[in-house]
């Protein structure tokens, strides 16, 4: 028997056919057209995402791990001597015959700086800065005058710096607005001033003490505070105590600073 030959387009809508034959069957409600439409947006989606990435990429565009909070610092330091030999000025004021009384008090300084708060978004944020902070003490004497009568002095001991504090900070659970926090941590400072008042019967003098220019001053500071939401913004409040870990720089004594902030 002679082969049939079937003409090109016979065969090409056979093979068609045979081809529909082994696709797989198609879900309720769905044809094969469905089918091939949902392949075709999975496949342009996964394309879009790649087009997303590769521009990410290219861009460095990346949502950043750590959330920088600047702001200034400004307010007042109650500050002291400590150690061995903080007593020095009393002792040496003792020794003058028409001193009666001798009493240690406070210097009163002002504090001014900025900050930075470092948020990593855990427990612990950093809080490194730079301040010029007045520290020193102050000594109250009581003098008879030539007349013999009691006059009131004091002598003051100056001692400025520019300071580094680099502090660690946890906040606390917040209440309403307020969110309380705790911090501590070193202060890196330099001395820029070295001085003495001397202030009796209301009339001031300065007296040489040491150097005008000191070396460093090591120190730690452990505090306490607030942020407040305003309108406005943030406020913090925040009380610290500095105890200094090194002599005042340019005192002819040993003493180490103590203050309130």
């Amino acid at each position: 028997m002679p082969a049939l030959r079937l003409p090109l387009s016979c065969r090409f809508l056979l093979l068609v056919g045979l081809c529909l034959q082994f696709l797989p069957s198609p879900a309720s409600g769905q044809t094969h057209t469905s089918l091939f439409a949902s392949a075709l947006d999975g496949r342009r989606d996964a394309q879009t995402i790649e087009s997303l990435r590769r521009a990410d990429a290219s861009t460095g565009a990346q949502s950043s791990p750590v959330d920088l909070q600047p702001g200034i610092r400004v307010g007042l330091n109650f500050a002291t001597f400590g150690g061995d030999e903080a007593e020095t000025i009393q002792t040496l004021l003792r020794g003058v015959p028409t001193v009666s009384e001798t009493d240690a008090g406070r210097r009163t300084g002002f504090m001014v700086g900025g900050f930075i708060v470092a948020d990593f978004g855990g427990l612990l944020a950093l809080q490194p800065g730079v301040r010029y902070i007045q520290k020193g003490d102050q000594t109250a004497f009581t003098v008879r005058n030539s007349d013999g009568e009691p006059e009131s002095g004091s002598i003051t001991s100056k001692a400025d710096y520019v300071e580094v504090p680099i502090l660690a900070r946890a906040e606390l659970p917040e209440i309403g607005a307020v969110v309380p926090h705790v911090l501590a941590g070193p202060t890196l400072g330099f001395s820029v001033n070295t001085a003495a008042d001397v202030t009796l019967g209301g009339e001031s003098q300065g007296i040489n003490v040491g150097d005008d220019l000191g070396g460093n001053a090591i120190s730690l500071d452990f505090g306490a505070g607030a942020d407040v939401e305003t309108e406005a913004g943030t406020v913090t409040v925040d009380a610290r105590f500095g105890l200094g870990l090194s002599d005042v720089p340019g005192l002819r004594f040993s003493a180490q600073n103590r203050g309130i902030m």
